[in-house]
């Protein structure tokens, strides 16, 4: 449901606000497959702010976990 209303935020161009719910996402989920969805929302939520270097930051933090990642 929060992956969902972040997602919702972003269409919104809610971008800041969907930033803030992920990064309090990340600190509630540790599952590995939640953890890739959020900073890749996340990631999404900084480009829409023109976060350009943070954006890539989360992308690359995907694929440290998974280097085969095609989405990253």
């Amino acid at each position: 449901v929060k992956l969902e209303r972040i997602r919702v935020l972003g269409i919104l161009d809610r971008h800041p606000d969907a930033a803030r719910e992920c990064t309090e996402a990340l600190a509630e989920y540790t599952a590995p497959a939640e953890v890739r969805q959020l900073r890749i929302a996340l990631a999404n939520a900084y480009l829409g702010q023109r976060q350009f270097p943070k954006a890539e930051a989360e992308l690359r933090a995907v694929l440290e976990d998974d280097p085969d990642d095609a989405l990253a």
